[in-house]
């Protein structure tokens, strides 16, 4: 994963379907419990997890994906 050259972009969404499906992505990357990790007041990230709910969210785009085709 590229860290050091990343970029951030920020768009309007103005037709609602897109809007709630972006929202939708948001929610999902949010909730995932294996690979995400929070930014503290110290500057330093610390790994969530929760053992009782594990939620990949790239695997669960992966599957999503998958339904479509």
């Amino acid at each position: 994963r590229n860290l050091e050259r990343r970029v951030e972009l920020l768009v309007s969404a103005t037709n609602p379907k897109i809007a709630n499906k972006l929202l939708h992505i948001l929610e999902i990357q949010l909730k995932d419990t294996l690979k995400r990790y929070e930014l503290n007041s110290k500057g330093r990230y610390t790994k969530v997890s929760n053992p009782n709910d594990p939620l990949n969210s790239q695997d669960y785009f992966e599957k999503q994906a998958l339904k479509t085709f």
